[in-house]
């Protein structure tokens, strides 16, 4: 075994430095994707060294999420935020129409089919490799394989959540003189695919339990249990199950609830990470599930995204993400009701006191955050907005969240800044609105005593999490008990926008609920914010960018042009 986890760390480590260099490493003498078979696949590789890297490469197609489109978050095309570019930034193509076949936003197509080539190339060739007896016995080739078919499945998933039915080219490999003629399957199928070989492979990958910390970042079962609810989450919403099949939902909670339920020990392998300031910063919390690990250290995040006030000789501060007030609005008081809600406790004048601890940890506001030993202003020419010919926040909001905890140094230290693709919280949240939309009065899981009682635990888990109080047994949490669907499902659907904000939910969100069209045919709003002359301030709700002339057809996204000149079988999405 010393052997086996030898090989495991080594390799791990070489996974950081593909993901830092661009695929090269420091024992190779040419990139990896130029070595003829005979030497990726080598015959002497008998501790799968080049193996293991070759099931590494596979890793890398994962997404980046963080400021991964020219700089900005996905959802500065959404009404949660806008960039602070005010210029053809491409995410604002999605709002502005500037999008087609032969311009497609956020394109991962060639990206995830990249993914399962790897994956096809590595399954097609790695029982060429003679490992030991040892590694042999220990059916290390069998987890690998594993590995490769579930990142395989994840990159069909990240296809048809964009495109729905997409080509499934099997185990082919294709070849760069290959005649590509593969028609696109149906979602469903896509789906059922993707399922049926995250079923098959889950038993196989590593144990969640058993995860070292050099093994952090590799799919586990936990992983693709995980993968899997979220897919079937996909399959049953309103875009890709019009006749609202209720058999969709209900495999929905019985994925999720398999990822609730399992154990290490006699403990919850997942559990909500107490602090939430830690969630993003510490990658060996219990609530992550899938993470894009990076293999560098850097501070290109704070840069990125700091307020431009704190911005000096030492510290970059860009602030390129501007979240709209509508996100900011959505969060509630401390108490868990609406600011609309008439509570006495929501104050105009002072709109961040008395609010959801998430507000100050997902945006910079007025007045109530720090950063670099400052508080932050983003009032009419203040240090964080003053208005001149550089960029700034449009919205009066900067993006806080992701980032090191820094509100009290002179200056940033460097973070390793991965994703979490997954974590436990969003798992609740497709448990919750699954079991919501089978009927909260149902009973449908067994072992639990209503569709109602399991709701009202796991969002009530979230906001306890998050710092809001109890309340009333009547109402803990802000939650009535006596909630109905419709009430519910607004309800789960504002907990998802504000404790997933900025994780690339609410693009896809709106577009599986077939609410895009509704919700961005509205103007997304900043607020204006004028220091008055006894240091108040007052607070004016405007227009930051114009409504869209978005249309149902662009749920789904358009068929790149390209794929459609290279296969005859290939057509394009309705509408394009």
């Amino acid at each position: 075994m010393k052997t086996i986890q030898y090989i495991v760390m080594s390799g791990f480590l070489m996974l950081c430095l593909i993901v830092g260099t661009s695929s090269c490493s420091s024992f190779e003498d040419e990139p990896l994707e130029w070595k003829r078979d005979q030497k990726v696949w080598e015959n002497a590789d008998s501790l799968g060294i080049y193996a293991l890297q070759q099931l590494y490469g596979i890793y890398i197609e994962m997404p980046v999420l963080h400021n991964r489109i020219s700089s900005d978050y996905l959802d500065a095309s959404t009404d949660d935020a806008v960039s602070s570019v005010n210029s053809n930034q491409p995410v604002t193509g999605f709002r502005d129409g500037r999008w087609s076949p032969v311009n497609v936003i956020d394109n991962r197509w060639t990206e995830c089919y990249s993914g399962i080539r790897r994956a096809n190339t590595f399954l097609a060739n790695v029982d060429r490799v003679p490992l030991s007896k040892q590694l042999q016995d220990a059916e290390v080739v069998k987890q690998w394989k594993a590995e490769a078919r579930c990142l395989r499945a994840y990159f069909y998933f990240e296809l048809v959540k964009r495109w729905g039915g997409v080509p499934l080219v099997g185990n082919k490999v294709y070849d760069v003189k290959d005649k590509i003629e593969v028609a696109k399957s149906s979602a469903d199928q896509c789906f059922e695919y993707i399922v049926t070989e995250l079923d098959a492979v889950k038993d196989d990958l590593i144990k969640a339990d058993k995860l070292a910390d050099t093994e952090i970042g590799r799919m586990t079962n936990g992983a693709a249990l995980a993968i899997k609810a979220r897919t079937l989450l996909y399959a049953a919403s309103p875009l890709f199950n019009p006749s609202n099949d209720k058999s969709k939902w209900q495999r929905t909670a019985e994925a999720a609830k398999a990822v609730i339920d399992m154990k290490k020990g006699a403990a919850p392998q997942y559990t909500l990470q107490k602090d939430p300031d830690k969630i993003f910063l510490d990658y060996k919390n219990g609530e992550m599930i899938v993470v894009r690990m990076t293999g560098t250290t850097s501070q290109e995040l704070e840069e990125l995204n700091s307020p431009v006030g704190c911005g000096n000789a030492v510290n970059q501060a860009r602030g390129m993400t501007s979240p709209s007030h509508d996100l900011a609005k959505a969060f509630p008081l401390k108490n868990g009701k609406a600011i609309d809600s008439g509570d006495p406790g929501f104050d105009p004048k002072n709109p961040y006191k008395n609010r959801d601890p998430r507000l100050l940890k997902t945006l910079f506001c007025n007045g109530e955050s720090r950063w670099l030993k400052r508080t932050i202003y983003t009032y009419e020419g203040g240090p964080d907005k003053p208005n001149t010919n550089g960029i700034q926040t449009r919205t009066g909001y900067y993006m806080r969240k992701f980032m090191g905890k820094f509100e009290e140094s002179t200056s940033y230290s460097a973070q390793k800044h991965g994703f979490h693709l997954i974590r436990l919280a969003e798992i609740y949240l497709i448990y919750a609105e699954a079991l919501n939309e089978i009927g909260p009065d149902a009973n449908t899981i067994a072992g639990t005593t209503s569709n109602r009682s399991e709701i009202l635990t796991y969002l009530r888990e979230i906001r306890k999490r998050a710092g809001i109080t109890a309340g009333t047994e009547s109402g803990q949490y802000g939650i009535s008990n006596s909630l109905n669907q419709n009430e519910l499902r607004k309800c789960i659907r504002n907990e998802r926008r504000i404790e997933l904000a900025f994780e690339e939910h609410r693009f896809f969100d709106i577009r599986r609920w077939n609410i895009a069209s509704e919700t961005l045919n509205k103007p997304v709003t900043g607020v204006k914010i004028t220091k008055n002359a006894d240091n108040s301030f007052t607070y004016e709700e405007i227009e930051v960018a114009a409504k869209s002339n978005y249309q149902d057809y662009m749920n789904l996204f358009p068929v790149p042009a390209e794929e459609l000149y290279g296969n005859v079988l290939m057509t394009q999405n309705p509408g394009w």
